[in-house]
Order: C-alpha cells, then structure tokens, then sequence
C-alpha cells in the first residue's frame, strides 16, 4: 500500500547560487547558466544555458568532469563540461498501482572505481492520489 505521506526535504540548488571546487578550478551557476573556469581565471569552456523549465535540485561534478544536474521534477541530465549532452532520464514509475515520479531528496554523490558514479537518494512523489487508489473505503 502507497502511504504517500510528503516528508520534509532541502531547498532546491538555486535558491542560492551553486559553486563547487575541483583540482582545476570551479564551476557556478546562478540558476540560468554554467559555467566552468580554471584557478588561472581562463574559461574552461563555453558558458552552458539551463533550459529545462522546473528547478534545479542540485549539481554535481565527477572526476572526469561531466556535470550531473538532478531536477526537481526527477529529470537527471548529464553533459561534459564542453556542453555536450550525455545521458537524461525521468524517474517516473507505478508504485501499488499509483503513477507517479522519484524525484531527488538529497545531493547526489559521485563515487566507484573510476569516480564517474553518480549515486542520487530519491523518494516517490505520486501524481495524486485518491483514498480508492492506495485501497482505502
């Protein structure tokens, strides 16, 4: 049985600004835009707009630098820092016969051996439910 009780969860990525370090340098955005630069100050490649409509959850860098975006509306998207799209997916899913999203509770971590393995804490968010749906008279 689906309980769909809503559980407490953090602010999304851009309520503030994003900015995180890596051995060449950063990368930040403010929401509508990334960008990456190296600690000379030299950009580390073109500036990359966020298109999607929905918040941003969080942003995440791995080791061989691929940005991991993970949306509020369980859309994760991957690219290289040169812009190029690398993989995206929607979390959507029927759970106890109530459709429904895996949307992101906690900023992803990156790990494995090669440190290229984005590992996202989710919850299950259904689209509405009814009394009738989760088996309740």
């Amino acid at each position: 049985m689906c309980t769909a009780k809503r559980l407490g969860r953090p602010t999304t990525c851009f309520h503030r600004h994003c900015l995180f370090y890596d051995l060449e340098g950063l990368i930040a955005s403010d929401g509508n835009n990334i960008v990456g630069y190296f600690y000379n100050g030299t950009s580390r490649g073109r500036s990359i707009k966020i298109v999607y409509p929905n918040p941003v959850f969080s942003m995440t860098l791995s080791d061989s630098d691929t940005v991991f975006l993970a949306f509020q509306s369980g859309l994760l998207y991957t690219f290289d820092i040169d812009a190029i799209p690398t993989a995206s997916i929607k979390l959507r899913a029927q759970v106890d016969g109530v459709n429904g999203t895996f949307v992101p509770y906690a900023t992803p971590a990156v790990g494995g051996p090669t440190g290229d393995t984005f590992y996202i804490l989710t919850h299950f968010q259904p689209d509405s439910v009814t009394l009738t749906q989760v088996g309740h008279r």
